[in-house]
């Protein structure tokens, strides 16, 4: 004996709405917002010491952090393995996933390691656990994942993010977007300074040793190169090399890592123009010959 034709649709709108709700929580479980943390199960190991030479040959590109980990980007992981000598890339020692948002670059300050996401936020981890050691918000979301199959423009150049310190010594990040520039503290994610700039006509090259951020101004003609103080975001000099030009290019030199505290420039005022190289301090740069290409 079957159902009335009336009881027999109810049961069967039932049975849709059933479905349909079965269907739209799977959908959610998948593509819903998440990240996934997997911290370091074994000992943080011993700085290691290999000899000169090739070391081994990876199918992805690594940022040495602390002289003890490789650390990796991929679209949407950031990941760590060891030791540092070892010859091929083994099973991750920690991992960090987030979902859907891609990695934008990863950088490393001591044993923090900072990484920037499609979606503006900042995830910093501990190297020495791969805990997340806090997060907050970017100046403006950051481009997604750019650095094909390697991953090396990720950690060896990543967009808009440096690692810093001040004249005091204090760790910083500073965050570039395209119109503004935030710093933020490397211990706790604590904003220390943000300033709005017009990104369209200005290059990051990167912070030195005397505690300064240094960007080239397009927007001025000629072109100048301007000083930011790490500690508290002011801009404290602006300086025109001589033979400046609209194209104006500076790149840093003898820095401890890229493009961060380092000690000299080196200069181009036009694309086929001579290359002048610069000690940088707390004054203006000072002419520096032996940082002129040979």
């Amino acid at each position: 004996m079957g159902f009335p034709k009336g009881r027999r649709r109810i049961v069967v709108a039932v049975a849709a709405l059933l479905v349909t709700t079965a269907v739209a929580a799977t959908v959610y479980r998948v593509l819903a917002p998440a990240e996934v943390s997997t911290p370091a199960r074994a000992a943080y190991p011993a700085p290691a010491e290999p000899s000169a030479g090739v070391v081994g040959r990876l199918p992805v590109a690594p940022l040495i952090v602390d002289g003890r980990l490789r650390v990796y980007a991929a679209p949407r992981q950031v990941y760590a393995d060891q030791p540092v000598d070892n010859r091929n890339r083994r099973t991750p020692y920690w991992s960090y996933r987030r979902w859907p948002a891609q990695v934008s670059g990863v950088v490393a300050e001591g044993t923090t390691a900072l990484s920037r996401w499609s979606d503006g936020r900042l995830v910093a981890l501990d190297a020495r656990t791969g805990a997340v050691a806090w997060q907050v918000d970017g100046p403006e979301p950051a481009e997604g994942w750019t650095a094909r199959r390697t991953g090396a423009d990720a950690v060896w150049d990543p967009p808009g993010l440096f690692p810093a310190r001040d004249a005091e010594g204090r760790a910083l990040f500073v965050v570039t977007g395209p119109d503004r520039v935030v710093a933020v503290a490397a211990a706790d994610g604590r904003r220390l300074w943000s300033v709005a700039v017009d990104g369209g006509c200005r290059s990051d090259v990167g912070s030195t040793a005397a505690g300064q951020f240094v960007v080239v101004d397009r927007c001025a003609e000629p072109a100048v190169v301007e000083f930011r103080d790490l500690a508290t975001g002011r801009s404290t000099s602006r300086w025109q090399p001589p033979g400046a030009t609209a194209e104006l290019t500076v790149t840093p030199v003898g820095c401890a890592e890229h493009r961060a505290r380092c000690r000299g420039l080196r200069t181009v005022g036009r694309p086929a123009g001579p290359a002048q190289g610069w000690l940088v301090g707390e004054g203006s740069p000072v002419s520096a010959p032996a940082l002129d290409p040979v």
